[in-house]
C-alpha cells in the first residue's frame, strides 16, 4: 500500500507546480496582464487551491518555493506595469494653473484675519470629488484624456 502512495505523491509532486503556475498565467501576459485583477484571482481562484500548495509545501519545499518566486515575479510585475502607467499617464495631465508656494503652516502673527480665511479655503481641496474642485486624481480619471489637473 505504501508503494501506491508513494507513486501517488510523486504524480501529484509532477503535476502540481504546472498546475499552479497556470493559475497565475495570466497576470505574466502583456497584453491580459492589467486586465486580470489580481485581487479578484486571489480570493475566487487561488484560495481554493491553497491546500494544494499546503501539501506541496509539506512534500516539497523545494517546488513550493520555485511556485512562491513565480507567483511573486507575476506580482511584483502585475503592480509596477500598473504603476508605471498610472505614473505616465499623470505625466500628460497639463497643470490648469501654476500654484504659487506658500508656508503649510503659518502662525498667529503671520496671518491676518484675511489670511486665515484663505488657509480654510485651501481645505476644499482636501475632499476626493470626482465632479467638483477635488485635489486628488484617482487612478482612473488619469485615463481619461482630457482631463486637466485641477491643482
Amino acid at each position: 500500500m505504501e508503494s501506491i502512495i508513494d507513486g501517488l505523491r510523486i504524480s501529484a509532486l509532477t503535476q502540481l507546480p504546472p498546475f499552479l503556475l497556470s493559475l497565475i498565467r495570466p497576470l505574466k501576459s502583456a497584453s491580459k496582464g492589467l486586465s486580470t485583477n489580481l485581487a479578484v484571482l486571489q480570493t475566487s481562484l487561488l484560495l481554493k487551491y491553497q491546500p494544494f500548495y499546503a501539501f506541496l509545501a509539506k512534500q516539497s519545499p523545494k517546488l513550493a518555493k520555485q511556485v512562491e518566486r513565480g507567483y511573486v515575479n507575476a506580482a511584483r510585475g502585475y503592480y509596477e506595469t500598473a504603476f508605471r502607467r498610472y505614473t505616465r499617464s499623470l505625466g500628460v495631465i497639463k497643470a490648469r494653473k501654476v500654484e504659487k508656494t506658500e508656508l503649510l503652516g503659518l502662525t498667529a502673527q503671520e496671518v491676518g484675519k484675511e489670511g486665515y480665511k484663505a488657509v480654510y479655503e485651501r481645505l476644499k481641496y482636501s475632499n476626493v470629488d470626482v465632479e467638483g474642485e477635488g485635489g486628488a486624481i484617482l487612478a482612473y480619471m488619469a485615463d481619461d484624456k482630457d482631463l486637466v489637473s485641477q491643482l
